[in-house]
């Protein structure tokens, strides 16, 4: 009898570790299973997609701000990377719209990242899209390129102000070149064209400048007819009648007419 008593107890002790190790194991499943517990594993794991999937699961707060919080340090880091030339594009901008999507789309940062990253890959574009046709000798195309580069696009921005330089050394250069051979065949209207064509894209620009006054010495100007203008002798007529301080216009019109005789 009392080895039958010892023997139930025994099962009983038994059922009863079991029982308490199957709670144990049910309850780290149970917590093994909580989606904040899922999304940190998908974040060492680096499965963002994991983690934008299983975020709408989150019903606490603290869960809820912990992984925004997360997310929005990754935006930061992989806009730094894109700055720095270390993340592509299309990396950069397939993470952006993953987090965007469910879990930061109302988040002004991550907005602002995501237009100042559009703003610089065009940026960017234009900019090697800039030097191809400065190297084809389109130094004005060039230009208006280079002129959208944008200051965001640090790596470029100085080097597109210097290229601006250089294409319009280059094209003032082109275009005298251009009239030069056109005055050795003297064709002085023709080089007087290219050169005011120039002007107007370059209107302070010495060398055009000077290029325009020689092909001017070359060409019969004609200076035949009138012309007037309008002078003010208020200030020297006061003066002799002694009305200092007093305000005296008084105008005069000169006439200069110049014919062939």
């Amino acid at each position: 009898m009392d080895n039958k008593k010892k023997s139930k107890k025994f099962i009983l002790a038994i059922v009863a570790v079991l029982l308490v190790l199957g709670a144990a194991i049910l309850g780290f499943v149970l917590w093994y299973n909580l989606p904040i517990n899922k999304i940190n594993r998908a974040f060492e794991e680096g499965d963002i997609k994991e983690v934008v999937r299983l975020f709408p699961e989150l019903t606490k707060d603290e869960d809820i701000d912990s992984v925004s919080a997360r997310l929005k340090d990754m935006a930061g880091d992989y806009y730094d990377d894109y700055l720095d030339g270390d993340m592509s594009y299309d990396d950069t901008m397939a993470f952006f719209k993953l987090v965007s999507r469910k879990v930061l789309k109302k988040d002004k940062q991550v907005t602002k990242f995501i237009n100042n990253i559009n703003e610089i890959e065009q940026s960017r574009t234009d900019f090697n899209e800039a030097l191809i046709l400065m190297k084809d000798e389109d130094y004005l195309g060039a230009i208006s390129l280079f002129e959208q580069v944008s200051k965001l696009d640090k790596a470029n921005y100085k080097k597109a102000a210097t290229k601006i330089e250089e294409c319009k050394t280059a094209y003032c250069e082109k275009a005298i070149e251009a009239a030069d051979e056109l005055i050795e065949s003297g064709d002085y209207e023709g080089a007087l064209e290219v050169i005011k064509e120039a002007l107007e894209i370059l209107p302070d620009d010495e060398a055009l400048l000077g290029k325009l006054a020689e092909i001017m010495s070359y060409m019969d100007v004609d200076l035949e007819g009138k012309y007037t203008s309008t002078i003010d002798l208020g200030d020297l007529i006061a003066g002799e009648l002694g009305l200092t301080g007093y305000n005296v216009y008084f105008p005069a019109v000169l006439v200069l007419e110049l014919s062939d005789d």
